[in-house]
């Protein structure tokens, strides 16, 4: 995509938006961005948000980048919003992703057989999630803990 039709999109997708939170995700040693990772449709009410990313930089991949960005993304969830629930959903083709997300704490809930047409073949949609209970931050519970009740926008 073009930067006017990027820029275009974030504006109008991503600033204010309550409901998603979404963020770049940056290879570490060079500073070069690698792809992008969101919490999106996320529920106050119900404390649940739904995961996505994508490493887009075919050099980035299999390098952990996508375990280490759900697991920055789970403990965001869990500890700087307050979720309770986060799902997310993959195709069987990438069994890689399902690897990074159950390395992270997502865990398998259901499948939905032959759902996706890809190259011609059916594939699974593998359906994860991970509930704050089962999640242990090891960086945001260092430096975040709310002193009060939390308050959820409505």
């Amino acid at each position: 995509m073009s930067l006017e039709t990027t820029t275009s999109w974030y504006e109008s997708y991503v600033v204010g938006n309550k409901e998603t939170a979404w963020f770049t995700v940056f290879e570490r040693g060079s500073g070069e961005p690698i792809g992008w990772t969101e919490l999106k449709a996320i529920d106050y009410r119900n404390r649940s948000a739904e995961f996505a990313i994508m490493i887009g930089e075919p050099p980035a991949r299999g390098k952990g980048f996508g375990t280490e960005t759900a697991r920055l993304m789970l403990d965001y969830g869990f500890t700087a919003l307050g979720l309770h629930n986060i799902h997310l959903y993959y195709f069987a083709f990438n069994p890689a992703a399902g690897r990074a997300y159950e390395k992270a704490g997502f865990r398998e809930y259901a499948r939905r057989r032959e759902s996706h047409l890809m190259g011609g073949k059916f594939w699974d949609t593998v359906y994860m999630e991970c509930l704050t209970t089962e999640f242990e931050s090891l960086l945001l519970s260092t430096i975040f803990t709310p002193d009060m009740p939390r308050v959820y926008p409505t």
